[in-house]
């Protein structure tokens, strides 16, 4: 959680991580969270665990 006074030096860390993210990735994401139906809470951690499934472990032998 950020104070106030924080928010406009937060959100621009934010939106360079995210220009800095490769194009696959941010369709990824896209779809995932598109594609749910449920809260946002729910609709990240189904992003995340299926990313670490179908990405990390895939690309690291797991």
């Amino acid at each position: 959680m950020y104070e106030v006074e924080q928010l406009p030096e937060e959100s621009g860390k934010l939106a360079a991580a995210i220009l800095e993210s490769r194009a696959g990735g941010l369709r990824y994401l896209k779809r995932t969270f598109v594609a749910d139906s449920g809260s946002f809470e729910e609709s990240f951690a189904l992003e995340h665990d299926r990313a670490f499934r179908e990405v990390i472990l895939k690309k690291f032998g797991g």
